[in-house]
């Protein structure tokens, strides 16, 4: 497969772009007063019905679907659901330029992970980079000043 940095770049912004409309509008359905329960289940009913028109277009193969790990499959799923329903849970609360920031701190979370799960070896240049990178989300979070609200931990 050929490498395409343009392609990368340009399908890049345009999931930041798709994501910032979901988190938009939940943020918008919520202060409507839906749950954070009803958006997640609004979010994946549409992505159910993608895959199964994705499903029905290459025709239904078992094989296709069929894992020796099943129960990592279910854990991923049940994080994915679980970091979904905590964001929007947080979204009633929070303005959304605090949670996008938030989940900007998401690079300390998966380098530590990659080191402590995985066994990587992480430069320290780049552990820098991250911290650097975490001290902008605090200068924007203010954990400790008068802004701190308890859906932030979400």
């Amino acid at each position: 497969m050929a490498d395409l940095p343009r392609l990368g770049i340009v399908l890049m912004l345009a999931a930041w772009l798709l994501f910032s409309w979901v988190d938009t509008g939940a943020k918008w359905l919520a202060m409507a007063g839906f749950s954070a329960f009803q958006l997640a289940f609004m979010r994946y009913a549409g992505h159910l019905v993608i895959s199964i028109g994705v499903i029905a277009k290459d025709g239904f193969l078992r094989e296709r679907f069929q894992t020796a790990h099943v129960w990592q499959v279910i854990s991923r799923a049940l994080l994915l659901v679980s970091a979904t329903l905590s964001n929007f849970y947080a979204l009633q609360f929070l303005p959304l330029t605090v949670v996008s920031a938030i989940m900007f701190s998401s690079p300390v979370v998966v380098c530590f992970l990659s080191v402590s799960v995985l066994r990587e070896r992480v430069e320290p240049w780049r552990w820098g980079v991250i911290f650097l990178g975490f001290i902008g989300v605090l200068i924007v979070v203010r954990p400790f000043g008068t802004a701190f609200h308890p859906a932030m931990l979400m």
